[in-house]
């Protein structure tokens, strides 16, 4: 294999990798959209809240959102057992 061809596999592969760290981040930012989603239906107060809100938030920051997201609804289920077994 020549060096351009591989240059060329490894310039297809950080592509592939981009486009899924884009693709993830993405559905993150849907996931946090729609769970912090304001009441308001003018579209002004949607606006300002995806502007001040979920576009000022970094993927580590969209990760960790997330992250104690699920805890909170691990601990939400533990107690709903808890609550069935006694």
């Amino acid at each position: 294999m020549t060096e351009s061809e591989k240059n060329k596999i490894e310039v297809e592969l950080r592509g592939k990798v981009i486009a899924l760290s884009l693709r993830v981040e993405d559905a993150l930012t849907r996931i946090i959209y729609n769970f912090f989603y304001p009441k308001a239906s003018d579209d002004e107060s949607k606006r300002i809240f995806l502007e001040e809100f979920i576009f000022q938030l970094t993927f580590n920051k969209k990760k960790e959102i997330l992250l104690h997201m699920v805890m909170i609804l691990l601990e939400a289920f533990q107690l709903l057992i808890a609550m069935k077994l006694f």
